[in-house]
């Protein structure tokens, strides 16, 4: 009576035996001394302050993402930093540029607003005054 081995289909070592064997992923193993690399730390942290400033933290993240975003575009760029993590870096910033215009808008709104209402305040106030 014979076992089953660890042989997969056409005698190729593929773990679908009994043995326990390993699974072959498939296609040659990396080269000695091959590091695959993702992301960098700052890209990772430019792309959370800019999400961030959309959520909790305002003008205090998004200040900080959009010069970490674009010094780490700046590292890619020039070699400094995997390229892997340029998609991070440019989302971080545009998120925090965005954020910062949009805030920008809401203030200047906001102060058309206040001033409007003081000169007509004022202006109700001045006429009155002057008995018109």
């Amino acid at each position: 009576m014979t076992q089953p081995t660890d042989a997969g289909p056409g005698g190729q070592g593929g773990g679908s035996g009994w043995g326990g064997g390993s699974v072959s992923q498939g296609g040659p193993p990396p080269p000695a001394g091959y590091a695959q690399q993702g992301a960098s730390t700052m890209a990772t942290v430019a792309l959370v302050l800019g999400l961030a400033s959309w959520v909790v933290g305002g003008l205090l993240t998004a200040i900080p993402g959009l010069i970490i975003g674009m010094m780490e575009m700046s590292a890619i760029d020039r070699g400094e930093s995997p390229a892997a993590g340029r998609t991070f870096a440019q989302v971080g910033f545009w998120a925090s540029l965005a954020h910062i215009i949009f805030s920008a808008f809401v203030l200047i709104v906001a102060l058309c607003i206040v001033a409007a209402v003081l000169v007509g305040v004022l202006g109700v106030a001045g006429a009155e005054g002057r008995g018109w």
